[in-house]
């Protein structure tokens, strides 16, 4: 057991099989390696420092400030760190991160094969999910989730103040949209199976596809001249409005409204009891 070790410029902590490290600080060039049934917990990686969590290691609790780095190779793990403005948690290919804070200016950044599940984006922090990485269960209080060619944001509930951008190649899956929350899905992007609450926003950029959106009372579904949307299901109280070059298709109007703009399309849709379909000059 190592206990309050301060790691700086040069200097190694290699934390190895059935070793313990807690409460120690790695700054200014210095190095913690956590390898096979390794654990260390409650470190402090502030300017300079890099935590390499490597195959079977395991970080716990720890806290990345600015200028600081934890990498989490594959197999290893870290459970609970919190991310500091200019910190980075960077998620290489076959590791699993869990309850990642991410605080105002911190950063996520998934690469190829990496997980994390459950992490919480704060006003002014990104988790980024790159190709082949895989979000579950995000929570955007306000902070922003990107999700590049080839990434996964699944189960992601994007509250006030938060931002989903899903870019060309991006996947989105059974996301939440609440009051005050966007989802932006861009040109090539996709998004599956969202449910748009009351003020809430899906906006569907030209060349995006979305499908299977349920908008409920109050929620918002933007389609804009390009994009697609299939089989919305749009709640009493709820709106899919569709712009000039914009296209719904197979939409169901259960007691809610669809406006079709100048220049829009809205093919095979259902107005069901209570439903409207306002369909404008053009």
């Amino acid at each position: 057991l190592a206990s309050q070790t301060v790691v700086s410029s040069g200097g190694l902590q290699a934390v190895s099989s059935g070793g313990t490290a807690v409460s120690g600080q790695v700054f200014a060039g210095g190095t913690q390696v956590i390898s096979a049934a390794g654990l260390a917990s409650q470190t402090v990686v502030s300017s300079g420092g890099l935590q390499a969590v490597s195959s079977g290691g395991t970080a716990v609790s720890g806290q990345v400030l600015a200028g600081g780095t934890q990498s989490v190779l594959s197999l290893g793990s870290a459970l609970s760190t919190y991310v500091s403005s200019g910190g980075l948690q960077e998620v290489n290919g076959g590791a699993l991160v869990s309850a990642t804070q991410l605080l105002s200016g911190g950063t996520q950044t998934l690469l190829s094969g990496a997980v994390a599940s459950a992490t919480v984006v704060s006003s002014g922090a990104v988790q980024g999910v790159s190709s082949g990485g895989t979000a579950a269960g995000t929570l955007l209080s306000a902070g922003s989730q990107v999700v590049l060619d080839g990434g996964l944001a699944s189960q992601t509930v994007v509250s006030s103040g938060g931002l989903q951008a899903v870019s060309s190649g991006g996947t989105a899956v059974s996301g939440q949209v609440l009051a005050g929350g966007t989802q932006s899905v861009l040109s090539l992007g996709s998004a599956l199976s969202t449910y748009v609450s009351s003020g809430g926003l899906q906006e569907v950029n030209g060349g995006a596809l979305v499908s299977a959106t349920q908008l409920l009372s109050g929620g918002t579904q933007t389609l804009l001249s390009g994009a697609v949307a299939s089989a919305t299901v749009v709640s009493s109280g709820a709106v899919q409005g569709v712009s000039s070059g914009g296209t719904a298709a197979g939409t169901l109007l259960s007691a809610g409204s669809q406006v079709v703009l100048d220049g829009g399309l809205a093919s095979q849709t259902v107005v069901s009891s209570g439903g409207l379909q306002a369909v404008s000059s053009g």
